[in-house]
């Protein structure tokens, strides 16, 4: 009615009230209401999640590439590529040491963990068959971290465990190509601590018809800081560097109890 106060049910004073409007609810939060939720016709694969993630990883590893390039660049702007890929390998190692050297029992244990399901991925994908070598070469590092954890070593332990990851990240790029059709040498973040299986050729470039430079004996410490193809480029204890393929190395381990000579 016209003049009328408005009167709201459950207030005591009318007079001159205004109306205090209902809260809105979503279809789902009313009583007795069924919300059907649309699933899609085809769900991802556990196999589309993991060429996701290596995707990602793979992307991320060349951000840090880049921003390891750039760096580089500033610090001396007149030091070409090949220079820097001739950077002495005991620096590099002496300096990720430091890195790990003051790692925790967590801090390991969370390491090894990422590896452990990167390298099982890698396991289950068609890329592992493409180099058997390198794939035990990581196994072997992963396994040396969790030895290593064993004994609350670890620095050890984060330090092999960012070996087998490098290795495993290398695999994975090299087979986005044919090894022998990889267009640069590429710089590992991590160098490899290796050993020759048998007498290797030291090469001067990347190539089996290239220049052999000197012979190495089986069991010699190497370390790796660049590849290309299926090539390694190394240094040796004595100064020596060159090339020498993948799969002529070991990994080489120096753990409490175990006997190695190098």
């Amino acid at each position: 009615m016209s003049g009328c106060a408005f009167h709201q049910p459950g207030l005591g004073n009318t007079d001159n009230a205004t109306a205090t409007p209902v809260p809105k609810r979503s279809v789902a939060s009313w009583p007795g209401k069924r919300v059907v939720i649309p699933v899609p016709e085809k769900m991802p694969t556990v196999k589309a999640y993991q060429h996701e993630i290596v995707r990602l990883k793979r992307l991320l590893t060349e951000k840090d590439k880049l921003i390891q390039s750039q760096a580089t660049r500033e610090l001396d702007p007149d030091q070409t590529q090949e220079q820097t890929l001739l950077r002495p390998a005991s620096g590099v190692s002496q300096a990720k040491s430091q890195q790990y050297r003051l790692a925790t029992k967590p801090e390991a244990a969370s390491k090894i963990a990422e590896v452990e399901v990167s390298l099982n991925m890698l396991k289950q994908s068609a890329v592992a068959k493409y180099n058997p070598a390198l794939l035990s070469l990581v196994q072997s590092f992963l396994d040396a971290a969790l030895l290593a954890y064993e004994h609350a070593d670890f620095s050890s332990a984060m330090s092999y465990a960012a070996q087998s990851q490098e290795g495993i990240e290398m695999i994975t790029r090299l087979t986005e190509k044919s090894y022998e059709q990889q267009p640069t040498s590429a710089i590992l973040s991590t160098p490899l601590l290796l050993q020759t299986k048998q007498n290797e050729s030291l090469k001067i470039a990347p190539n089996d018809n290239a220049e052999t430079q000197s012979m190495l004996a089986p069991n010699t410490a190497v370390t790796a800081t660049t590849y290309h193809g299926y090539w390694l480029r190394i240094e040796t204890r004595d100064g020596r560097s060159g090339w020498i393929r993948s799969q002529s190395i070991d990994a080489r381990i120096n753990l409490p109890n175990q006997e190695n000579e190098n």
